[in-house]
């Protein structure tokens, strides 16, 4: 006679769906965030440039948010291994991969003396791709999982046995 193991509710893949889907939503609100800080430090820029030694308000905003949001896109990675996706994991390390190009093209903006705008369009290049490969994500994740990666069913499959 076999037994069916019944997963419970609050622990294995079944969390960490959740979890997924929370963290996807509060990137996006990261990248927004992101996006639009680095609009308002673009348009009220200094006329000397940027440098490594300034303390400007929206710079610094902008920078930290940005380090969170490489934070929260590690947790993602984290969390998309933990369903064990592959269709998840993929999107969550572009999404990385996009951040951690964008803070260094970033680190090398303001490095810089005269502020090189090939660092500036990288960013933004960076900062597209993330966004874009972050809605790829969140479609996976929407889509109902995809096939064989669902997280098991709190009730066990009866069997015409068991009725």
């Amino acid at each position: 006679m076999t037994t069916q193991h019944q997963p419970d509710r609050i622990s294995g893949p079944t969390w960490a769906w959740t979890a997924v889907g929370v963290v996807i939503m509060a990137t996006f609100v990261l990248l927004i965030a992101q996006y639009l800080l680095g609009l308002l430090t673009n348009a009220y820029a200094p006329s000397a440039g940027f440098n490594a030694g300034m303390t400007d308000p929206l710079l610094n905003w902008h920078w930290t948010v940005g380090f969170v949001l490489g934070i929260v896109s590690i947790l993602s990675i984290a969390l998309a291994a933990i369903t064990r996706s592959r269709w998840l994991v993929l999107p969550a390390v572009l999404v990385f991969a996009s951040v951690l190009i964008a803070g260094l093209a970033g680190s090398a903006f303001t490095d810089t003396a005269g502020n090189p705008p090939q660092f500036s369009v990288l960013m933004g290049a960076s900062f597209l791709f993330a966004f874009i490969s972050q809605v790829a994500y969140a479609r996976l994740w929407m889509m109902g999982r995809p096939r064989g990666s669902r997280p098991p069913s709190p009730i066990p499959p009866t069997t015409p046995a068991q009725a």
